[in-house]
Formats: C-alpha cells, sequence, structure tokens
C-alpha cells in the first residue's frame, strides 16, 4: 500500500473548520487564556509570597544569621569555617553608643567585618546609599540614626556630630540603609575606628554564624556537640562559660506561614488544573459531537481514524497557540501590575519589612506551558479518539446524544414538562456531571475563600494578641555602666508615658534575676521535655550539679522572674480549667505563683502546691514562693523578650509585692499602656517620640498599627483569593453556557418536531427553563451537602492557621451565589432558543432533513 502524503489537505481541512466554527474558537481560547491566566498569576504571586516571608523574617531578625557566640576564639572560630552546614561566618563589635546634641537620644555604634556586613547584614536592609566605612571618621547610619543625628537631607560626605559624654565626635557619611527593627538608631564604625578606641580585641566580639538552607538545626546541634567552649569573663567581672546564643522560633513561625502558602498554592493548583480541564474538554467534546457527521463523511472518502484525529488536534494546537502566550501576557500583567500597585496602594510594603515585590522567576513561565499543554493535550485526547474511531455509519445517524435504549414513561395527565426536562438533563449524563462539578468546584473556592476570610476577624485577632493599646518591651546590657544608665532612661521613660494626656492605664512588669537551687526531682516535669532527647537531659542534668557544686551561678538552673498585673490574672482564671484556677488575692500577696510551661496536663499538675525557693544571682538573697498552677502554654500574657534553659522553667509570673520581696534592684520586662479612643493618634505620636532611639527599648507593639496592618492584609487576601475564586466561578458559568448553547442547538431539530406535534413555543421555553432550574437546584444541593462538609474543613484549616479563628458559615455570600447561579442556569436555555427558533418549524426541520 502507498503512502498518501495528504498531510497539507489536512492543514487546510483544519484551517477551514478554524473558520466555521467561531464561537468554538472563541470559547476554547477563553478557556485556555483562563487556565494559562490563573497559572502565571497564582504561581508568580505564591512563589513570590514564599520568598519574601523569608526576607521578612530576616529583616525583622536584623541579620540572617541566627547562631552567636560570644567572646570567639580564633582556634574556635577556625574549626567553626570548616563545617558543611556554615553559610556565612562574621564578626561583630559594639563600639559604644553616643547621644546627639540635646543628650536625648542614643545612636548604638558596631562595626561588622567584611563577611558579617555583606554575607548578614545586607539581606536584612534595604535602600542602601554609599559604602561601609573604611576611614577612621567615616559612619554608615540607619534611617532611624539620621533621624537621631537630625540629619533630613543626607548627603555622602556630610558631617554628623555625635557626643560621648562631653566630648565630641565628628564623623563623615558614607553611607545609609532602611532597617526593619523598630526604634533602633545604630551607626557603623570602620575596622580603624574600634581599633584605636582599643576594642579590636577577643573579649569585645561576638561571632554571628548563618547556615545554609534546611541546615539551621543540624549546624547548631554540630555546633553544640563538637566545638569546646571557654571560660571568659563577663562584663560584670563575674568568669563564667561561653554560651550559644539562637533565634529559631520566628524561623519556626515563619516556616509554618511558608508550608501553609505551599499547601494552598498546591489546592489552587489542583482546582485550576481540573477546571482548565473540565473546560477544555466540555469545549472539544461538544464541537466534536456537533460535526460528527462531517468525520463520518470524511471517513467515508478514505480519511483514517488516525488523520481525523490529527485534524482535531490540530486545532486544538492552534487554538493553544493563541491562548497560551495571551493567558501569560495577562498573567503577568496582574502579577508584575495590578497586584503590586493595589498591594502599595494598601500601604503594604512601604516601610514594611514583608517586600510587595513579586519576582520574576522563569521557571514559573516555563512549567505554565508545560501545565497548560499537559491540561489541553489531556483535555483534546478523549474527543479526538472519539471523532477518530466512530465509524461513518454511526455518525451519520448521530444526533448529539448517547444512543441508548430509553425507557417508556406512560402518564393519564400527559407529559409534565418539568419530568421532560429532568430526564434531558440526566441524558447525556457525562455531559451532566462535568457541568455540576465544574460550576461546584467554583462556587466551592469562593465559599472556602469567604469561610477562612470570615473566621479570621479583626476583633478576635486584637483580643488574643493585642489587647492592649500600646506594649513597650525593654531590655537592658550586662555591662554595669550601660545598665544603670538604661535603667535610669527607662525611669524617665515611665514618667512621661504617664503624663501623656488621654493615656487611661500604665503598668510596668518588672523582672528579678535569680537562681534555682537545683533539685532534679522538684523540677523533673521541666527536664522530662518532649524538647530534649535522653542524652541531652543527662548531660543538662550534670552541667546543673556541677555548676552548683562549685556556685557557678551564671550557669546554675535559673529562669525569667516577671511581674504581671491584676488583669492578667482575672483573664488567666476565666479562660482556665477549674483544676488550673488560683485564688487571686494570694497571688496578689505574693503567697503563690504561675510557673511555665510543661508538655503535659499530668506534669501541671505533679508542679501544683510545690515551694520554689529562690536566690537572686548578684546578692543571694533568698525567698520561697509556693506554685499556684503550672502553664502548658505562656499564651494570654504580655511577657517581653525573655531567655530560657535547657530543661528550666519558661518563666515564673509574680505579682508586683512578690517581686519587691526578692530583688531590691528589678529589672524591666515592658510597660503597658491603654488611652481613650479619642485620643489614641496623639497618643500614638508622643509614644513614638518618647520610645525612639531608647537602647533599652527592644521592640513597642501598637494597637491601632498592627489592626491597620491586619486589616490590610485581610483585604489584600480577599482581592486576590476572591479573584481566584472569581474566576473558576467564571469558568463553571462559562461550562455551563457552552453546555447548553450546543445542547439546545444540537436538538434544535428535535425541538422543533416537538413542536410540529402541538407543543407550543411557551412550553417548549418553560421545558428549557426547567431544565437549567434542575442545573441550578443540583448544584445548590450538592453545595448544601458535600459542600457543607468541604465548608467545615476549611473552617477547620483556618482554625489551625489562627488559633484566634471562629467558626464563620457563609449563610449570606451562598444565598447570593444561589440566587445568581439559578437565574443565569434558567436564563441562558431560553436565550439559546430565543437564538434558533426565529425560523418557523419547516424551514427548521428541512434544514436538519
Amino acid at each position: 500500500m502507498l503512502k498518501n502524503n495528504n498531510q497539507e489537505v489536512l492543514r487546510r481541512l483544519s484551517r477551514r473548520s478554524m473558520k466555521a466554527e467561531r464561537t468554538r474558537n472563541f470559547f476554547a481560547v477563553l478557556a485556555i487564556i483562563l487556565t494559562t491566566f490563573m497559572f502565571t498569576s497564582v504561581f508568580s504571586i505564591g512563589v513570590s509570597l514564599i520568598q519574601n516571608l523569608g526576607i521578612m523574617q530576616i529583616r525583622n531578625q536584623g541579620s540572617q544569621s541566627t547562631i552567636w557566640l560570644e567572646q570567639p576564639s580564633k582556634q574556635q572560630m577556625d574549626q567553626i569555617r570548616k563545617m558543611q552546614g556554615l553559610r556565612a561566618m562574621g564578626v561583630q563589635v559594639s563600639a559604644g553608643s553616643r547621644k546627639e546634641a540635646s543628650r536625648e537620644k542614643t545612636v548604638a555604634l558596631w562595626y561588622y567585618d567584611t563577611a558579617e556586613y555583606q554575607k548578614n547584614f545586607i539581606p536584612a536592609i534595604s535602600r542602601i546609599h554609599g559604602t561601609y566605612p573604611e576611614k577612621q571618621n567615616q559612619i554608615m547610619m540607619s534611617e532611624t540614626a539620621l533621624a537621631v543625628a537630625g540629619v533630613k537631607k543626607p548627603e555622602i560626605g556630610e558631617k554628623v556630630t555625635l557626643y560621648d559624654g562631653d566630648r565630641e565626635e565628628t564623623f563623615t557619611l558614607s553611607g545609609w540603609y532602611r532597617d526593619y527593627i523598630y526604634g533602633k538608631a545604630v551607626g557603623l564604625v570602620s575596622k580603624e575606628y574600634v581599633q584605636k578606641m582599643g576594642l579590636d580585641k577577643r573579649e569585645n566580639k561576638t561571632l554571628s554564624i548563618s547556615a545554609k538552607r534546611g541546615m539551621k538545626y543540624s549546624l547548631y546541634k554540630q555546633l553544640q556537640n563538637q566545638v569546646s567552649l571557654d571560660q571568659i569573663m563577663a562584663a560584670n567581672g563575674v568568669k563564667r562559660t561561653q554560651a550559644w546564643g539562637s533565634s529559631f522560633s520566628e524561623d519556626q513561625n515563619n516556616a509554618g506561614e511558608r508550608l501553609v502558602v505551599v499547601a494552598v498554592l498546591l489546592a489552587v493548583g489542583v482546582i485550576i488544573i481540573l477546571s482548565g480541564y473540565l473546560l477544555i474538554y466540555n469545549v472539544m467534546y461538544i464541537s466534536v459531537t456537533k460535526d460528527i457527521r462531517f468525520y463520518g463523511m470524511l471517513k467515508t472518502i478514505g480519511t483514517t481514524p488516525l488523520q481525523i484525529q490529527k485534524l482535531v488536534k490540530k486545532q486544538v494546537w492552534h487554538l493553544a497557540g493563541i491562548g497560551i502566550p495571551a493567558g501569560i501576557f495577562l498573567g503577568v500583567v496582574c502579577a508584575f501590575g495590578i497586584v503590586p500597585a493595589a498591594l502599595h496602594a494598601l500601604a503594604i510594603g512601604g516601610n514594611d519589612a514583608m517586600p510587595s515585590r513579586i519576582q520574576f522567576r522563569p521557571e514559573i513561565f516555563v512549567a505554565t506551558v508545560l501545565f497548560s499543554l499537559v491540561t489541553i493535550w489531556i483535555s483534546c485526547r478523549k474527543p479526538a479518539k472519539f471523532a477518530g474511531n466512530i465509524s461513518a455509519v454511526e455518525a451519520m445517524k448521530y444526533n448529539g446524544q448517547y444512543q441508548e435504549k430509553l425507557r417508556s414513561h406512560h402518564t393519564k395527565r400527559g407529559g409534565k414538562i418539568r419530568r421532560m426536562a429532568f430526564r434531558n438533563v440526566f441524558r447525556d449524563k457525562k455531559r451532566a456531571i462535568f457541568v455540576f462539578a465544574s460550576l461546584f468546584m467554583g462556587m466551592i473556592a469562593f465559599l472556602a475563600v469567604d469561610t477562612i476570610l470570615g473566621s479570621i476577624k479583626l476583633e478576635n485577632y486584637l483580643e488574643t494578641y493585642v489587647p492592649n493599646d500600646y506594649v513597650i518591651y525593654t531590655g537592658t546590657d550586662e555591662n554595669n555602666e550601660q545598665m544603670k544608665e538604661q535603667k535610669r532612661s527607662l525611669e524617665t521613660m515611665a514618667g512621661e508615658l504617664q503624663k501623656i494626656p488621654g493615656i487611661t492605664s500604665f503598668r510596668w512588669n518588672r523582672t528579678a534575676d535569680i537562681v534555682l537551687p537545683f533539685d532534679e526531682k522538684l523540677y523533673k516535669p521541666f527536664l522530662d521535655t518532649d524538647q530534649m532527647i535522653a542524652q541531652e537531659r543527662e548531660e543538662s542534668i550534670k552541667f546543673y550539679r556541677r555548676a552548683q557544686e562549685k556556685k557557678n551561678k551564671k550557669s546554675m538552673y535559673s529562669c525569667p522572674v516577671i511581674s504581671i498585673g491584676k488583669d492578667d490574672i482575672r483573664k488567666y482564671n476565666e479562660s482556665a480549667e477549674k483544676d488550673q484556677r488560683i485564688d487571686e488575692k494570694a497571688f496578689e500577696e505574693g503567697e503563690i505563683c504561675l510557673i511555665g510551661t510543661v508538655d503535659t496536663k499530668e506534669q501541671a499538675q505533679q508542679m501544683k502546691g510545690k515551694t520554689l525557693t529562690l536566690v537572686e544571682r548578684k546578692t543571694d538573697k533568698e525567698s520561697t514562693i509556693k506554685v499556684g498552677a503550672c502553664l502548658t502554654s505562656m499564651e494570654g500574657f504580655e511577657i517581653g523578650y525573655y531567655w530560657m534553659s535547657m530543661g528550666a522553667p519558661e518563666a515564673i509570673l509574680v505579682s508586683d509585692k512578690a517581686i519587691s520581696r526578692i530583688t531590691d534592684d528589678p529589672g524591666s520586662d515592658n510597660m503597658i499602656l491603654n488611652c481613650r479612643k479619642e485620643a489614641e493618634a496623639s497618643v500614638t505620636k508622643r509614644v513614638k517620640e518618647i520610645v525612639k532611639s531608647n537602647t533599652a527599648v527592644v521592640n513597642t507593639t501598637i494597637k491601632s498599627e498592627a489592626a491597620k496592618e491586619f486589616s490590610t492584609s485581610i483585604m489584600t487576601m480577599k482581592i486576590l483569593g476572591g479573584g481566584i475564586s472569581g474566576i473558576l466561578i467564571m469558568i463553571g458559568v462559562l461550562n455551563y453556557i457552552n453546555v447548553m448553547l450546543t445542547g439546545v442547538f444540537t436538538r434544535r431539530t428535535e425541538l422543533a418536531v416537538m413542536e410540529s406535534v402541538g407543543m407550543t413555543k411557551k412550553q417548549v421555553c418553560r421545558m428549557l427553563l426547567w431544565e437549567g432550574g434542575y442545573y441550578g437546584l443540583i448544584s445548590m444541593g450538592l453545595l448544601l451537602t458535600f459542600g457543607n462538609v468541604i465548608i467545615f474543613l476549611f473552617a477547620r484549616a483556618a482554625k489551625t492557621m489562627a488559633d484566634y479563628a471562629i467558626f464563620h458559615y457563609p449563610a449570606g455570600v451562598m444565598a447570593g451565589i444561589a440566587v445568581v447561579s439559578l437565574v443565569i442556569c434558567m436564563i441562558v436555555p431560553g436565550v439559546v432558543y430565543y437564538m434558533i427558533s426565529k425560523e418557523s418549524v419547516v424551514q427548521r426541520m428541512r434544514r436538519e432533513g
């Protein structure tokens, strides 16, 4: 048999079919554009969001490093430099602090070596101008430090004057940058400067370490196990052992957020694939069934099944060549134009640590093209196969419906139009299922977004995490002179805060620096934590025993002691279980305390009623207090930045009377303020002025700003989530319109015959109206059954993502979707019938004949 090269004929047939099927082309190209558009925009935004969360974490930390070692030796640094998990290792040196002209505000001076500045510090800052200082008199300042120094329009080479007591120092500005540590005014100085000041010594250095991606914990363990720690002299003159510092908690929180984003992206990706597949498949399947007689006639003149499949696929790939580039273009415009503009308009990404930029990732566009091509290939494969395999005789008899034997329906009251309509809906079961699935997925996506965002309410968030109007977290340095100066500045700041007009309440939570005489039996619930393996537990016990024997107070078993107020105890008792509530009066008198945290309720019960001995670290002053309750979580308490020893309590919470009895020189944990609503703006402005550049202020939480940021984030999620789910609903509606348009068109002969035997146009319209109504009602039935289960699962997911979430059933949105979908479902069939019924019954039957 000779090979018949008819590729040109197939191409010509494909082009002519394309010209003849303009309606099909419109729906197919629209389906491909929507699928590609959603792939491009969703994954560009999603991947950028994951990266931006990582950048935000680094910026909030103030450095890429997560591990620190004070006073490192050259031998230790050489050993660490060889470790595989190491990303970068740099050295920091504190050069003290300087005052501005009024002597009220402070600028902290630091020296970073090249590795620290370039590898660990630059990722945490932005808007860098100029270069790092090289000469002795040069300085590089943060924007906050420039404001403190009174520099409004900085220029390279500008002179900046700072004061060390009465001594004046003039620096030359070599550069400036924006950081994201609230209230910290920092100036970076050169190596020559610290050498001149005599600070380039081991006792002034801190080693800053960052790990490679995914290796933070393994590197930390490796450092603990392999690097020997030395005895060093602390700033207060006490000899002690070096200690590793780390900050992994924020990393864990952001890792959780990134996992949520990845999970959402995967879920949305699956929905996009299914929705795109359903729409493209439906368009092509309906197109093939509509032209099946044409394909049958091609077979009668010798066209093979493979050639017919190629003919169908050529048309699809031609449409893909139009739809995919258009979809990618729209996705790029949305992801890189509309979304960043919307985020900026909503005030995200200005001074906020979370960037609003969408990053260009070529792999996303390659993946989008591949995903789209695979979706299109899967979607057109079955219709093409159907067109190629049907015989010429079957094709000529095919009328767009499955050729199955129908049961007779007898009734004494005549044919009921609504029953006829119901049977028509399920005549082509596969097509009906596709339409229901497409409508259902679009609606459930929209409702899921509304359920999650409706459950995460501003009021619940503020009540749980930001109950007070202002919380100023504080901390003091170990250096005795700096500590005294910082304590004086805190006393002054407390007085100024209380004098602000509009303040309704002020509370200062104090701390005590104590050690706990080590008692393995007493503190067993804390030593038996899941956070330590058996070997670590044994090593910790030996360490604390040895420290107690040698009376090494710096290494002895200890934890922070922090005072809390009456309102905190009242709120605790309101939410605590009955057996965990405490006597408020006894707590206020300093007789009992709260201690935490342990892993289980059983461990908490073991600690209840036990007597603790507290010894002040500096003076050896001893006091005792009973445990009123042991906590499994510190949530709900306004507790600042405190440290924690391995296998020791996280904190002991006491009253003001108790803290006064425990120590004569309390430290500062935080200051809590509340104000009148009408005075909020003026109070906020004054609070910022007072706390700015106070080196003892670690962070400040302002309720109104937290509320604004939260509202903005929710609005952004509503715009993005609503947009995506709106497109999915559009795909479902388009699927339905396409099915009804082609379904009514392929049944035009049947409808003409029904009219010829006495059925009026009004009755036909009523039948089609019922058909549309059944589509809408059945879709709503699915939504109210299976949909409610899915909504409940999404509500549980919202509770997992945010513990303050309260289940929100989207009754209003569901009612709105029900009405709109039912109206669309009922209107479309009537409109299509009106379009095809303008001619007489005879003309329509003759054309089909």
